[in-house]
């Protein structure tokens, strides 16, 4: 708020949580086509955390864009972690697990990394691997270890938040703005860019991280 109490109109730049999963949705029903997976064995385990508005429209994000490509609801479940954290998140997809025994091959997401490595982490115990299982995390590069093992996993890739933009691009409107008088836009909101174990020290260098 100014001095006069009332709310001041500032520009503001962000993440777009949405937009984000929205683009995790699309790699993950991309690459189901892509391996020719058949629906009748196939399901999408989504490791939630609602109480945090923000990370849920991650997972609603994603949700809304697998269901939008033809992906049905009904296949997509839920499994809540306690804690945004690898350990939570591995008892949240054991349960997920015990409950559909009946699926083959997983479409795996999450708010962030670690959510999608606990998930990973449950069904390599139950005997799923690279083959049966596609996992695409969000982050800034915590799941890159996964990629540096030799053997492939079920972590297929990750939507990268690249903290270098926000903080160069912030400076940068605010030096025009004061040096020029050229004010920012009033909203910008920003996505991540997808990583494979193919591509993303490529990306990793380009992002800065």
């Amino acid at each position: 708020m100014g001095s006069d109490g009332k709310f001041m109109d500032v520009p503001y730049m962000g993440l777009s949580a949405k937009a984000i999963g929205r683009s995790v949705g699309k790699a993950l029903y991309a690459e189901f086509q892509r391996r020719k997976w058949s629906l009748a064995d196939t399901a999408a385990c989504a490791i939630t955390f609602d109480e945090l508005n923000t990370v849920k429209e991650r997972t609603d994000g994603t949700t809304e864009a697998l269901i939008e490509a033809g992906f049905p609801k009904e296949r997509i479940y839920r499994a809540a972690e306690k804690t945004t954290d690898v350990p939570s998140a591995l008892d949240a997809a054991n349960v997920a697990l015990t409950q559909h025994s009946d699926v083959k091959r997983w479409l795996v997401f999450s708010v962030n990394d670690e959510g999608v490595l606990g998930a990973i982490r449950a069904m390599e115990g139950r005997g799923f691997g690279a083959d049966t299982v596609v996992g695409i995390g969000i982050g800034a590069g915590t799941g890159f270890t996964e990629f540096e093992k030799e053997k492939p996993t079920g972590y297929f890739a990750t939507c990268i938040i690249s903290p270098k933009r926000h903080g160069y691009e912030t400076t940068e409107y605010l030096y025009k703005w004061i040096k020029d008088g050229v004010a920012p836009p009033k909203d910008t909101r920003t996505s991540g860019i997808l990583a494979t174990r193919a591509n993303y020290k490529q990306v990793a260098k380009e992002l800065g991280l």
